[in-house]
């Protein structure tokens, strides 16, 4: 049986100025600033983000989740600003798939507390250009049926994707656009 294309419904929640963010690379030094964050993280939005109930992680995961080669697999902390400097609030990163050169799996996380304010949208963005900047040209992502929010963001941002249910997820496939502000790069101009 093939998968079947899904739709959903555009109902939009009213546009807010997003917080002012950073994203810098997620290294090993930052193991405890993870941590913390993961243990901030309800249930549910574990398990939207590793598929399967999560109370912890392995230092085997731990080690590959704060080890990105900044290549086939970038992580950028998400970096909000607060009352006492820039907090972290997120991590969104794609790591390239092995049997399709060019396509990278998305994965975005924002700490439950911050959901709402844009920070996927900001993140998602960032993720796209950094990918296209490193030569990538397609995206995957796996997403529960349930979770609304990232499926409309793809739509949104990815007006072209395809969403499929496949096992249980949506999978959501789309090639990597240039986003409303930003021109060609030079080297890829004709």
């Amino acid at each position: 049986m093939s998968p079947q294309p899904l739709s959903i419904s555009s109902d939009r929640r009213p546009a807010r100025r997003p917080p002012k963010v950073r994203f810098i690379p997620l290294r090993p030094e930052h193991r405890a600033a993870y941590l913390d964050a993961f243990e901030r993280l309800s249930p549910e939005s574990r398990l939207q983000r590793f598929f399967c109930a999560k109370p912890k992680l392995s230092q085997s995961e731990l080690d590959y989740l704060l080890s990105p080669d900044g290549l086939t697999h970038v992580a950028l902390a998400v970096l909000r600003l607060g009352p006492r400097g820039y907090e972290p609030v997120g991590v969104a990163r794609f790591v390239e798939l092995p049997n399709e050169p060019g396509t990278v799996e998305v994965a975005i996380t924002i700490l439950d507390a911050f959901q709402g304010m844009g920070l996927g949208t900001l993140a998602l963005r960032r993720l796209l250009r950094t990918a296209r900047e490193l030569g990538h040209s397609r995206l995957v992502a796996q997403v529960m049926p349930h979770n609304i929010a990232m499926l409309r963001l793809f739509q949104r941002l990815l007006p072209g994707a395809e969403l499929r249910r496949s096992s249980g997820e949506i999978e959501v496939r789309a090639d990597l656009p240039l986003l409303a502000d930003e021109r060609v790069p030079p080297r890829l101009a004709a």
